[in-house]
């Protein structure tokens, strides 16, 4: 795996959300709610379709810079198909989207190969890579196990499975990449988990929580108290932290890759 993998691989889905994020309002009129729907699509859209594409782009054609731009074009396109609105409005948004994705993924790829050389920093090996979403999909399916129910078992799973997995990537890889820089302790994971947890809460819980605190319409589906849903969070990256350190420890021990 390449020094800049953790950092090439985050990038996608950022540059995704932030793209979507500005396109978004030119179907749907510039409000926060179009705003934050774009910002969140563009992340998962990219997160399962964009990842996937940059792998193969850098398997079959390792050496040609365009391979990003026409990756983002396809994904672009292939949600224009999906979409179903067919029309021309829409399809030159898609296509306006898909080159804006891809230049601004090329330009931060290129800034992120040069920032790695420069640091000469050590390299990131597939259990790093994997493992940090591994981790945080099953420790928020383990903390969230109290709402499943018998017959929606599998589906609370697979879905607070994705949502731990895809925060972890959008936030515990770059928080992660960052504790590395200053901390060498083996518990570095764990500082890094806890401190995930919290940034996870401030951009969902804290929002939440101050909207009830001030009389204001507050999230009808969050459960939690602001305070309360604090310490979920940082437990939540509390267990993540350790379950990673562990994964490493093993990962390391029998790959010898890293």
């Amino acid at each position: 795996m390449r020094a800049d993998g953790v950092l090439r691989l985050f990038a996608v889905p950022f540059c995704g959300a932030l793209v979507y994020a500005a396109f978004m309002p030119l179907l749907k009129g510039f409000n926060f709610t179009s705003l934050f729907s774009g910002f969140l699509f563009g992340f998962i859209v990219s997160m399962f379709v964009g990842i996937p594409l940059l792998l193969l782009g850098d398997k079959v054609f390792p050496g040609y810079r365009v391979r990003h731009i026409l990756s983002s074009l396809f994904q672009s396109l292939l949600i224009y198909l999906v979409y179903g609105g067919f029309t021309l409005h829409l399809l030159v948004v898609a296509i306006a989207g898909g080159l804006v994705l891809g230049g601004l993924y090329t330009a931060l790829a290129m800034r992120i190969e040069q920032h790695v050389a420069k640091q000469n920093e050590p390299q990131r090996g597939r259990g790093y890579i994997l493992g940090i979403p591994l981790c945080g999909g099953l420790s928020l399916v383990a903390a969230a196990w109290g709402f499943f129910s018998g017959t929606e078992f599998v589906a609370f799973f697979v879905l607070f499975f994705f949502v731990g997995a895809g925060l972890s990537m959008l936030i515990s890889w770059p928080v992660l990449w960052l504790i590395e820089g200053f901390l060498t302790t083996p518990f570095r994971y764990v500082v890094g988990g806890i401190l995930s947890g919290f940034l996870i809460w401030l951009l969902c819980g804290a929002p939440a929580g101050s909207s009830a605190l001030f009389g204001q319409e507050s999230l009808g589906f969050w459960p939690f108290p602001s305070m309360v849903g604090m310490f979920y969070f940082v437990s939540v990256g509390l267990v993540s932290g350790l379950l990673f350190t562990g994964f490493n420890w093993i990962y390391e021990k029998f790959s010898g890759s890293e």
